[in-house]
């Protein structure tokens, strides 16, 4: 995936985050899972967020991070528009 990030100065990621939005991405230590869950503002915030970048080319990713919007000690997350297909 990293060698697929390109830059792209025209991309500006918008602010969709919605009023009480929560959003939280962490990982279960005792399975390994990783589990991305949100309240109801959270998850329409998220999906708002995965149409815009569907909508730019291939490369265009953004950043969510808990100084960004994510709840506070979740995971860093990358969220990138891409080339792969399904198998």
């Amino acid at each position: 995936m990293a060698d697929e990030m390109r830059p792209d100065e025209s991309y500006e990621a918008i602010d969709p985050w919605e009023f009480g939005a929560a959003i939280d991405f962490r990982e279960f230590e005792t399975t390994g899972t990783f589990v991305l869950q949100g309240n109801a503002a959270g998850l329409r915030t998220l999906a708002r967020m995965l149409l815009d970048l569907a909508g730019h080319q291939p490369g265009v990713h953004q950043h969510l991070e808990d100084w960004s919007g994510l709840n506070l000690g979740s995971l860093p997350l990358i969220l990138q528009h891409s080339m792969i297909e399904a198998e």
